[in-house]
């Protein structure tokens, strides 16, 4: 039999017969004691209500443990958002001075070849322009300058747009030292960065040179400000690159080993030995010794 389906005894019908009696037949047109298969709507289990009352607490569960193991994740060390990343160095807040010697860019918008130059600052610290004529910029920043510029050409252009740009500095260095291909002072460019200066100086030597604790000195050398690079950082991304100031003096530092192997090459430099590595040196050492 499909299911939901049962059978029911049908309900009497009372008719006349055509000779006048009654007689008794079910609706579906058989006797009484007939049955009819009618649907029924099958009674609802309490198997399912009862499975879903036992899960709820599993799922409670399950939530728990998903908001736990997110929890978790955010405050792991190698997460980040729950570990603070490391501050890149601030930007120092500086702005160059002019001074003598410098070359400077100076163009208007608008107007051509004919007002663009490219001047040299006299050791009175001036420059000659069109138009303008001479203009002291000796000590001044590079917006100053241009403010100077612009006042100047307003006389002859409505509203005249200046840029000034500094092309080289001749009257301000920054000094490379330590283990690198070329120490010495370096002239200073606008937005001269840590890198770009060791580029500049011939790079750095990584066989002897110290590179997570690469020094830049700012300031008076009586009063200097001491800022720790970490060099291996800066060139994986994991630190942003230092702007150098006019006077900085950058220090890129032996190893240990190279240190000792320096000293070791002149404590046998007047017995005729000459260690290349600190390695050499010890094994010479015991060879001399023996």
């Amino acid at each position: 039999m499909p299911s939901g389906w049962s059978f029911v005894p049908a309900a009497p019908i009372s008719s006349r017969a055509p000779d006048g009696s009654d007689s008794t037949t079910s609706r579906s047109g058989f006797s009484s004691q007939s049955t009819v298969l009618v649907a029924q709507p099958a009674p609802r289990s309490a198997a399912p209500a009862a499975r879903a009352t036992a899960s709820e607490p599993r799922r409670r569960r399950g939530r728990a443990l998903v908001v736990v193991a997110l929890l978790g994740f955010l405050a792991a060390p190698g997460c980040a958002m729950g570990q603070a990343m490391m501050p890149p160095p601030v930007k120092p807040g500086y702005e160059y001075v002019v001074g003598p010697d410098d070359v400077l860019a100076v163009s208007v918008w608008g107007e051509g070849d004919e007002l663009a130059r490219e001047v040299t600052v006299s050791p009175d610290g001036e420059i000659e322009l069109p138009l303008v004529g001479t203009v002291v910029v000796l000590d001044r920043t590079i917006p100053q300058v241009r403010e100077l510029v612009t006042a100047g050409l307003s006389k002859y252009i409505e509203v005249p747009l200046v840029t000034v740009e500094l092309r080289q500095s001749r009257s301000a260095q920054v000094q490379i030292l330590g283990e690198v291909g070329r120490q010495g002072a370096l002239p200073y460019r606008d937005r001269m960065s840590l890198v770009q200066a060791l580029g500049l100086s011939g790079g750095v030597d990584w066989r002897t040179a110290k590179t997570e604790d690469v020094r830049v000195i700012r300031g008076a050398l009586d009063d200097p400000t001491l800022i720790p690079i970490d060099l291996d950082h800066v060139l994986a991304a994991a630190e942003k690159d230092l702007f150098l100031q006019p006077g900085d003096i950058v220090l890129v530092p032996p190893k240990y080993v190279t240190v000792v192997d320096r000293y070791l090459s002149q404590l046998f430099a007047p017995l005729g030995i000459v260690s290349g590595t600190f390695g050499n040196a010890v094994s010479v050492a015991a060879v001399a010794g023996n």
